[in-house]
């Protein structure tokens, strides 16, 4: 069981994100802290989180990305800057991805989840890309895993259990995620 993730802390400079050069294979960005799972612990609890979840694999037709959100809907382009280069994110751009909001109290389950879950290392036929932004006034904060199907299914299904019975619109869209 893998996944990759990397982190990255951008600060804005009037409004463009400065992203620094990375090399091949470190997943795209840097990493400043020791664990991309245990770096969510850091992340504020009341600042906005969104979430992509992207099949990155080999297609013979488009697959549907699901995007979930605390707050506004997430901003074109939020998720481009916490990207793996050599990714395919092709999805994102040939079918409409599925939406859903979560609560104050939802995204505190998922950081909580996806902290203590140690899902930190790569997965060597990744074909699902999770990327986790959080905006906190002038700061982005980002995390991307790389995962193989099986490592996706885990994944999906600890960001579900963290919605509450309400969120019909998540519980309906993440259960397509990595069938």
């Amino acid at each position: 069981m893998g996944c990759v993730a990397s982190l990255l802390l951008v600060p804005l400079m009037a409004g463009t994100p400065s992203v620094p050069t990375s090399s091949p294979g470190d997943a795209g960005m840097s990493t400043t802290l020791k664990s991309k799972a245990a770096a969510l612990v850091a992340w504020s609890k009341e600042a906005p989180l969104y979430g992509k979840l992207t099949y990155v694999g080999p297609r013979e037709k488009p697959t549907q990305s699901v995007i979930f959100h605390a707050g506004a809907s997430s901003p074109e382009g939020l998720f481009q800057p916490f990207q793996s280069p050599g990714v395919s994110y092709l999805n994102d751009t040939l079918v409409k991805p599925r939406r859903f909001s979560i609560t104050a109290e939802e995204q505190a389950r998922i950081l909580a989840t996806l902290s203590s879950s140690g899902f930190d290392q790569d997965s060597e036929r990744a074909t699902w890309s999770l990327v986790l932004v959080q905006v906190d006034g002038e700061q982005h904060r980002g995390v991307e895993w790389l995962m193989d199907r099986a490592t996706c299914k885990k994944i999906v299904q600890l960001i579900g259990g963290s919605l509450s019975d309400e969120n019909s619109a998540g519980k309906d869209s993440l259960p397509r995620m990595a069938p």
